[in-house]
């Protein structure tokens, strides 16, 4: 996992350049929690499945908002 959000960003969209497909992996550790939230979001804003374990890490890191809903269905 990169530094911070916007570096993954970056490094995830470098897979599909020029109008071609790519697969990116990330692998996400327990020294990663401090991005467990921006991760959810930018997962869900480019319409990625968000694994529950990782929605179960940013709440429990206190990083995710308490509003946060998973497509439209509010998760309490």
């Amino acid at each position: 996992m990169a530094r911070d959000i916007d570096s993954h960003v970056h490094r995830v969209g470098r897979t599909g350049r020029a109008g071609e497909n790519g697969v990116a992996y990330t692998l996400f550790t327990t020294k990663d929690e401090r991005l467990a939230g921006a991760l959810v979001q930018s997962l869900e804003m480019a319409n990625q499945k968000v694994p529950d374990t990782l929605v179960a890490i940013a709440r429990a890191s206190g990083t995710l908002r308490q509003s946060y809903s998973r497509r439209g269905q509010h998760i309490l």
